[in-house]
């Protein structure tokens, strides 16, 4: 019986250290779970921040490339402006100076040269006026080129 008894009792400390052993591992293992769960949350999180950083930059994109839009558009209407003017200057010009030709050789006298010298100088004031404005047009079409190839 005592045999019997001591051969109970080391199957129960057997046990027991088996059972302390699993405790041990599972202890462990947990310890690794959690920790991965840990650095699963902060990647996790990680990549939240990184979504709402790419969220907030194609919506300043987008709004980038209406902006660019509505300055295209306006620089279209823009240059048709400075055109439709141009083509005003050029057609009045040219009315002027056929005018002034055309009562130079009907008159063909003295007292109206200081006429046609004005008409002159007006017709010089004229085509520089044209000059600017086809610069400054010619200004904004290099303008709305660059517009349309950033957008």
């Amino acid at each position: 019986m005592e045999a019997e008894l001591r051969s109970t009792r080391d199957a129960l400390r057997e046990t027991e250290r088996e059972k302390s052993s699993v405790i041990l591992q599972l202890r462990e293992q947990n310890d690794r779970l959690a920790s991965h769960m840990q650095e699963a949350s902060r990647h996790g999180e990680n990549l939240s921040r990184e979504l709402q950083s790419l969220r907030d930059r194609v919506s300043l994109r987008r709004s980038s490339s209406d902006d660019h839009l509505a300055q295209v558009d306006l620089l279209r209407s823009q240059v048709r402006g400075l055109h439709s003017l141009a083509v005003r200057f050029i057609g009045d010009a040219s009315q002027r100076c056929t005018a002034v030709r055309d009562r130079n050789r009907l008159c063909g006298t003295r007292n109206e040269l200081p006429v046609a010298d004005e008409m002159g100088r007006r017709r010089r004031e004229i085509e520089e006026e044209l000059e600017r404005v086809m610069a400054e047009r010619e200004s904004l079409r290099m303008t709305l080129e660059d517009t349309r190839h950033q957008v």
